[in-house]
């Protein structure tokens, strides 16, 4: 640990020599060096790498090199693939290899470990146990481990950027072509659901021919790279002080070379870039300096540019705009349009979206498209994926693609010159910064072989055969069993009780998706109860085909509640019927299981507030919500952001009747929640008016506010309202989608605190209570106070 890594490059003992220092260009030799090494071209005969299919590998033996932040996750994605054998780990830090030992050991593989000294990676590079060396090191690192692993005999999977230098990714390509070896940059982008999708729809002829693309990594990482212990010896933060240019293009530009067929029919011919001047971390290195030294050698020096975009024209005249960017406060992106002669694309902001003329396609006919579209390799792993690793299940699905391709014998998606290529950008971008945006010819490491190369083979018709194991060894999913049961992290199984509503299939679509929402926190649905309303016709004829709907999502249909708690860590009760809710509910809470109990939360208002005591008494976290409180501006009204105090609102919602439960429990609850929403707590008395088709609750809030809610039953119905406030009147509605609830409740699953409380809950079923009592009345003023204090009384003597 005595050597620092930077050290560990200075030695004698790579057995490469010097070739691998020149990797800043801090000089105007060093920049010359950049383009020499552009118009350079290889002489003699060549072994096309592109296509080419490697003898097959029945078990594919592994060793890790880097077992840092991405290393040990993809040591982690490694142990859930059928035909892996992980042989060695590597690190200079002896705790991060025994942390990745114990894990490979639980999963019955049995490593040799390394650690300690700088060139001690270079012993596993030389066993003859592994075909496969997988690097994960800062940058400076891997075209040295690389090149060393091929000539010892290794296929490599390296992380990116696979070069740093140009006579690095030369190098890169010259080792592979003589040893016939593959080296394959793990650019995990390429793998994203919906950069597959968007392939796969370029493919077919959506866009008709692709004349421009633009991608990025847009990714705020300030708070990272001044960490004094997320990358080790501060590396990164080294990196940015070495060169201005586009330093990380590929998890932008990978996906579009794939979608341009660069090196596959078209290739790369210049460049253009440029930076703009730093303007936030050379100002946050002297702000830290100034209160702790450990930051002083990081403050005084020139850092990378705040935002620097490449634009790149092909030899058949598309054109590619790459930016990066990791100081900025943005959110992240990495943009990823796509612009043809037929339609485009866009990726971010999320989510991602088509068109083929001026407007965006609707959700629907974005929903039609991905069912037509989605490619071969999400439609038989994307589900097991998502449970698996990082970044939606992509990590997971390069992995497998690249073990199932060294196992069936074919060519691998990534190859050496998209390695070398992709990685190419960042130093031809140093040049052109420092030559005034000036271009410079991107080189061709194919060697004229563009031309006849072939496009990544994405049909999945050959190969597939590599199975998916679950945490414990055994096989998650037989192979082409199109999703096969859904996976999930520990603590990420849901389970839901009732398919006998809409809610539940909708849920399941989102969250076992092909592309779910990344605030959803990769929660998924492994298992399901269909049982809900015994007597509600309406509920009971939807079972059969909403347990078959979601079983299509790879959920498991389980027989009871008990043998559902047994396979999940929070549940989603979704039983459209109410009456069944407090005996449900209550096996979920006695087995400590947090909960989202859909609307009505029970049958009564006494069982609502039973259900909340028992939840108090176990000490399990309960939330729920009709989806109308998250409308869009709802949660910025009720701030005080939109219009100031809200001084009064008006709710409509539809209100059909169900003679099993109070009036407004069953649908009119939506439209409620919407008007308590609005006006905040203090709800004091209401006063009802009611016939065959309308209902009108007038209420009164203790400060002298008025509320309205009207409840339709004939007609056009709709959602939504009307807030009238200090600094104006807005409308609310129309409703939006479940989408910003389950956001909610995927972070309610993470944090376990409910986002709306139990208070403010129990106000709308005594509001619901109240309106009822007034009706029954005929109309008369309802105090809320007295119909809890009622409940409460009735609630004490259920017992649980």
């Amino acid at each position: 640990m005595g050597n620092s890594r930077r050290q560990f490059l200075q030695t004698t003992a790579l057995g490469v020599g010097a070739y691998f220092l020149p990797a800043y260009a801090s000089s105007a030799e060093d920049l010359d060096r950049i383009r020499e090494q552009a118009e350079r071209k290889l002489t003699g005969p060549r072994f096309n790498m592109s296509g080419y299919a490697a003898p097959k590998l029945d078990v594919v033996r592994i060793g890790f090199i880097g077992i840092g932040n991405r290393g040990f996750g993809a040591v982690e994605r490694m142990t859930r693939i059928e035909g892996v054998k992980i042989n060695a780990l590597c690190d200079l830090r002896p705790e991060q290899v025994e942390k990745a030992r114990k894990l490979v050991e639980s999963a019955g593989h049995k490593p040799a470990v390394y650690s300690g000294g700088p060139e001690v990676w270079k012993k596993l590079a030389e066993r003859d146990d592994l075909d496969l060396v997988y690097i994960l090191t800062p940058w400076a690192y891997h075209t040295p481990m690389a090149v060393f692993s091929m000539e010892h005999g290794k296929h490599v999977c390296v992380e990116v950027p696979a070069a740093k230098t140009i006579e690095e990714a030369w190098l890169l390509v010259t080792t592979s072509e003589r040893t016939r070896k593959h080296c394959m940059m793990v650019e995990n982008c390429c793998y994203d659901a919906s950069e597959l999708l968007t392939l796969n729809m370029a493919r077919q002829g959506f866009f008709g021919e692709i004349v421009h693309c633009e991608g990025g990594y847009i990714h705020n990482l300030q708070e990272l790279m001044f960490s004094k212990e997320h990358f080790y010896q501060m590396w990164e933060l080294e990196e940015a002080s070495k060169r201005v240019g586009n330093l990380y293009p590929t998890h932008g530009l990978g996906p579009l070379c794939q979608l341009l067929n660069i090196n596959r029919g078209d290739r790369m011919d210049y460049l253009v870039s440029m930076s703009s001047n730093d303007f936030v971390t050379g100002p946050l290195a002297e702000q830290l300096a100034a209160t702790d030294a450990f930051y002083k050698p990081y403050a005084g020096r020139k850092y990378n540019g705040t935002m620097s975009t490449s634009t790149i024209r092909t030899s058949k005249g598309k054109t590619i705009m790459v930016q990066f960017d990791v100081s900025s406060p943005r959110p992240y992106s990495r943009i990823q349009l796509v612009s043809g002669t037929k339609g485009a694309g866009l990726k971010y902001p999320e989510p991602a979206r088509y068109a083929t003329g001026h407007e965006w396609l609707k959700p629907e006919e974005y929903k039609a498209l991905e069912e037509k579209y989605l490619p071969p390799i999400l439609k038989k792993i994307g589900g097991l994926a998502k449970g698996i690793g990082d970044h939606g299940g992509m990590d997971f699905i390069m992995d497998w693609r690249t073990i199932d391709c060294l196992r069936n014998g074919l060519p691998l998606d990534q190859n050496v010159y998209d390695a070398a290529l992709w990685s190419s950008v960042a130093p031809l971008s140093v040049w052109s910064v420092a030559n005034h945006s000036n271009s410079i010819n991107v080189p061709d490491y194919t060697g004229g072989n563009w031309t006849t190369n072939a496009p990544v083979d994405i049909s999945m018709e050959k190969g597939g055969t590599t199975k998916v194991l679950g945490a414990d060894g055994s096989v998650a999913v037989a192979s082409g069993a199109a999703l096969g049961g859904i996976v999930a992290e520990a603590g990420k199984r849901v389970g839901i009780i009732g398919l006998d509503t809409s809610h539940s299939t909708a849920f399941t679509e989102a969250l076992n998706g092909t592309m779910p929402d990344p605030a959803y926190e990769d929660y998924k649905i492994v298992a399901a109860y269909p049982r809900g309303s015994k007597d509600i016709q309406s509920s009971t004829e939807r079972v059969p085909a909403y347990t078959e709907e979601v079983k299509k999502h790879g959920v498991e249909i389980v027989g009871s509640i008990a043998e559902l708690l047994q396979k999940v860590d929070v549940v989603l009760l979704e039983t459209n019927d109410g009456r069944p809710h407090l005996e449900q509910a209550l096996e979920v809470i006695k087995a400590g299981k947090p909960l989202f109990v859909d609307k009505p939360v029970a049958g009564t208002l006494a069982e609502v507030v039973a259900v909340y005591a028992a939840a108090r008494k176990y000490n399990v976290p309960v939330f729920s919500a009709s989806s109308l409180r998250y409308m869009n501006g709802m949660t910025e009204i009720a701030a005080g952001k939109t219009v100031g105090k809200v001084l009064g609102a008006d709710a409509f919602s539809p209100a059909p009747l169900e003679p099993h439960h109070p009036d407004f429990f069953w649908y009119g609850i939506h439209g409620v929640e919407t008007l308590l929403t609005m006006m905040g707590s203090g709800c004091s008395w209401v006063s009802r008016v009611s016939t065959e088709g309308t209902d009108v609750v007038t209420a009164v809030w203790d400060d002298g506010r008025i509320g309205t809610f009207r409840g339709t039953r004939t007609g056009e119905h709709e959602y939504g309202g009307t807030v009238f406030g200090e600094k104006g009147v807005v409308r609310v509605g129309p409703y939006s989608g479940y989408e910003a609830l389950l956001r909610e409740i995927a972070k309610f699953f993470k944090t376990g605190i409910p986002p709306v409380s139990e208070e403010e809950t129990l106000s709308v079923y005594a509001f619901m209570e109240a309106a009822d009592e007034s009706k029954r009345k005929g109309g008369v003023r309802v105090e809320l106070q007295g119909i809890l204090e009622k409940a409460g009384k009735e609630a004490a003597a259920i017992k649980f």
